[in-house]
């Protein structure tokens, strides 16, 4: 085999694995700035779950907090009884470990924007805003010895991410004063663009040119979940609600820019020698289906438990009839929160909800054909901004373990530290009040 031919090898194997991965266990290098585990499909997915959620292991499907907006379950806005203005940022603190070496890093990115508000008081709701639907970010090395040639670094960098833009409605089918039933569905709008740059260097005693892989996937796309929430009133002391949610399969419109190029030296002498692979593409990839059901109980006004179990097929997953081989993803969460509702207006602490959670799932991408899980246990308060006001200062930590140190998994041990703020106009909060002539 000459060394042209062996190029074109290289060439082919990595532009495929820049993608989608290999799963084969990679060593992360110094300037690793986000999860490893990103570099397949379409990077991490987001949690939809709002800071008060997330308190709670994440749990959604059949929450309807009263002055919260819950956009896991869009039925859920039926149940607000007021406008009611939700954001947060979201700071992430990171470990990641081989079976030789550690890197920290921690980044603070925008988690979520929305505006909820009943537009018939008995039977419509609706709802909009802005999130993120994935992250990507990574920066690997892998080393390979090609038979007959020698060894090769490749140098893997990821960047970028999708973002969410959504209005949804919920309508309102059953309400008294003993039971409510709600169906609600989010459209949404998927944008943005995920980079993904492979760089084969082969070793300094080769006479060979280094190449460089570029693949950018940018995306834009409607894309549809909906939810169902039914609550009943058992007694004064007991009310318990179940949902249920629906994001449907989907072929999201995507565009892909693939350039690779030769070229010799580093940083600020590379020099660009020729271009080997240019081509743009223009289809979809398939985002699978997902299933989720939940369960709710409030016991005497001051305890809520949650319990939540969801799943996305990802073996269905494609980008331009190419399947990365992931798994069957399940993800199970509960939480609990509970409430003085004390009489003693000036004691803060007992004027604050207290919640904590555990969430399990199995992550669908495989390493060596081994499913990656994640553990996490959750703790959250809610600061009320004012004696008086509906409004409240939402802080919620998650800490937990991605993936583990055997059979070439990376592991990651990593903190998310979420505070937003979720206001609710009353007489003392007079924000999106018509004003009134006298």
């Amino acid at each position: 085999m000459n060394k042209k031919i062996r190029l074109n090898f290289i060439l082919c194997f990595a532009s495929g694995i820049c993608f989608f991965g290999t799963g084969e266990g990679f060593v992360f290098s110094q300037s690793t700035t986000n999860s490893p585990y990103s570099i397949f499909g379409l990077g991490n997915i987001e949690s939809n779950a709002f800071s008060s959620s997330i308190g709670m292991g994440g749990a959604k499907y059949a929450i309807a907090f009263p002055y919260s907006i819950n956009i896991g379950n869009p039925a859920s806005y039926g149940f607000l009884p007021m406008p009611t203005f939700d954001v947060a940022f979201t700071s992430n603190f990171l470990s990641i470990s081989s079976s030789d070496s550690i890197k920290k890093t921690n980044n603070t990115y925008f988690k979520n924007l929305a505006l909820s508000f009943p537009v018939s008081k008995r039977w419509w709701a609706t709802s909009f805003g802005i999130v993120p639907f994935s992250k990507l970010g990574y920066n690997l090395t892998s080393t390979d010895s090609v038979s007959n040639f020698g060894y090769v670094n490749t140098l893997y960098k990821g960047r970028g991410g999708i973002n969410r833009f959504f209005v949804g409605n919920s309508f309102t089918l059953i309400k008294d004063s003993v039971q409510q039933l709600s169906a609600g569905v989010n459209v949404s709008y998927l944008f943005g663009s995920l980079v993904k740059t492979a760089r084969i260097i082969p070793s300094a005693s080769l006479l060979s040119y280094s190449t460089r892989i570029n693949n950018t996937a940018v995306v834009g796309d409607f894309y549809f979940d909906a939810g169902a929430i039914y609550s009943r009133k058992i007694n004064n002391n007991l009310n318990f609600s179940v949902g249920g949610i629906y994001e449907m399969a989907k072929k999201i419109s995507c565009t892909n820019y693939f350039i690779a190029e030769s070229y010799s030296g580093s940083g600020a002498d590379e020099s660009i020698k020729d271009t080997i692979g240019l081509d743009t593409m223009i289809g979809y990839f398939t985002l699978p289906q997902k299933i989720g059901a939940g369960l709710s109980v409030h016991l005497n006004r001051k305890w809520l438990f949650a319990a939540d179990y969801s799943f996305r097929d990802w073996k269905s997953f494609n980008y331009f009839g190419k399947n990365p081989g992931l798994a069957k993803q399940q993800q199970y969460s509960m939480g609990l929160q509970y409430n003085f509702y004390s009489t003693e207006r000036e004691n803060i602490f007992k004027m604050m909800q207290y919640r904590m959670g555990f969430e399990f799932s199995k992550n669908p991408v495989l390493v060596n054909n081994s499913q990656v899980k994640e553990y996490g246990i959750t703790f959250g308060i809610g600061i009320p901004l004012g004696e008086k006001s509906k409004g409240s200062f939402n802080l919620s930590m998650e800490t937990g373990t991605r993936g583990e140190n055997k059979n070439n998994e990376v592991k990651e041990q990593f903190t998310n530290v979420m505070f937003g703020f979720s206001f609710t106009p009353t007489y003392y909060d007079k924000w999106f009040v018509k004003p009134k002539i006298e």
